[in-house]
């Protein structure tokens, strides 16, 4: 039986939002005081999509510091935070296209992101997003973040609207597998995994063109 496709739910994080430098600086500023460095490379290698309290784990267990993860993490935030007072994560090319587009065809919308409700509500905020997204699914809402499909299982309930009938674009095999496991259709920015529930996409533009044609038929 073929679903009518009704909603689609964004990743916010590398995929609607280019955020990845910027939390990179902070981790680093965080670091700064133990003398230790990595490069934004190791960081969308490593880290991108995974939970901020994961990442400071694996930075304890890489740099063999003296510190909790949970303290490491709130240092590395406060930055974010400051940030945020006064800036917004630049939006990804073609976000604001996309959005426009998902909206002006009747599709519900919704972010579901391992990011914080303040982040995400700043980036939709700033960059007038709010004006189409107004359901936000994020870690402060869920006991388990991603790769878990928790926020993905929250955002499909106040959709009201069922996995068949919606897709979620993301950009790390953490959103990814958190999509599947909600049985969500996921278009995957810069995926190689094969499987019959991904479609691979390189750009927002590859994602508009697919649910172009979705639509269409």
């Amino acid at each position: 039986m073929t679903h009518p496709l009704l909603a689609v739910i964004f990743d916010h994080d590398g995929t609607l939002v280019d955020s990845e430098p910027v939390h990179h600086r902070c981790w680093q500023m965080a670091l700064e005081p133990f003398g230790a460095s990595f490069s934004l490379e190791d960081y969308v290698t490593h880290l991108a999509g995974i939970p901020s309290l994961s990442s400071a784990k694996w930075m304890i267990e890489r740099f063999h510091l003296s510190i909790e993860p949970a303290t490491l993490y709130g240092k590395k935030q406060a930055y974010i935070d400051e940030f945020l007072k006064t800036d917004a994560f630049p939006l990804m090319p073609q976000a604001e296209e996309l959005v426009r587009f998902c909206h002006q065809h009747g599709l519900k919308l919704a972010v579901a992101s391992g990011s914080g409700q303040k982040e995400i509500h700043r980036s939709l905020s700033a960059h007038g997003l709010d004006r189409w997204i107004t359901i936000v699914a994020s870690k402060n809402d869920v006991s388990r973040n991603k790769p878990a499909p928790d926020v993905y299982h929250l955002a499909l309930k106040h959709l009201g609207v069922s996995a068949a009938q919606s897709v979620a674009i993301e950009d790390s095999t953490a959103g990814e597998t958190a999509a599947l496991a909600a049985d969500i259709l996921c278009l995957r920015l810069h995926g190689t995994r094969p499987h019959h529930r991904v479609v691979p996409i390189h750009s927002l533009l590859d994602a508009q063109n697919w649910l172009r044609n979705k639509l269409s038929r």
